[in-house]
């Protein structure tokens, strides 16, 4: 049996306007962060210390997204999760390839022409926290994006558009807990779980 987390990953379409959005994200449990249309920074919009202002409060939301433009970037590690971001499906480790078959997580598409490329989604496991380094994992496949790591979802812009970089959510649902195996190929330490800062 898989375990699953609190998190989830609401049904966002194309046509889901930014702020419609980033409501349903915080509500299956993510903190949130506005990017500039097109961006992956997490300060382009709120500036330096953006890690200590990611939010789930609607009306904090509502003042960032509405009447723009903005990307949703998800605040990764703050929400309890940890996110497998995968460049290069052909070079991805057993560990990678045996993680998302074992869970089927919720996987979002990076580009159109790349099938498997792009972010699965997991929770933390148990007793660490895990940062954004992969590890004895080599980065040949792609990057974790943990403790302070974000990722642009849809529907936000990619910085890559034109040339067939998208944000497309190809599964959802409930996400699971990044299966034990991951932890041991892991530079991070075994630390116990602190609670997220205060919501803003």
């Amino acid at each position: 049996m898989v375990a699953v987390s609190a998190l989830a990953v609401p049904r966002v379409g194309d046509d889901v306007d930014v702020l419609t959005a980033a409501l349903a994200y915080t509500a299956a449990g993510w903190f949130v962060i506005p990017v500039k249309r097109g961006s992956k920074h997490p300060g382009s919009v709120v500036g330096k210390g953006w890690q200590h202002l990611s939010s789930r409060e609607p009306d904090q939301l509502v003042a960032w997204w509405a009447g723009t433009d903005h990307g949703i970037a998800l605040h990764v590690g703050r929400s309890g999760g940890v996110v497998l971001d995968v460049d290069a499906p052909d070079k991805m480790p057993a560990v990678v390839v045996d993680a998302v078959e074992a869970t089927s997580p919720p996987y979002q598409s990076t580009r159109s022409d790349c099938p498997r490329r792009g972010h699965y989604l997991f929770a933390q496991p148990a007793g660490r926290i895990l940062g954004n380094g992969t590890g004895r994992l080599g980065g040949a496949w792609g990057e974790v994006r943990g403790r302070n790591g974000v990722i642009v979802v849809a529907p936000s812009v990619h910085e890559n558009a034109a040339d067939g970089g998208r944000y497309w959510w190809g599964s959802i649902g409930p996400v699971p807990v990044l299966p034990s195996p991951w932890a041991t190929c892991s530079t991070t330490p075994p630390t116990p779980s602190t609670p997220p800062p205060t919501p803003r």
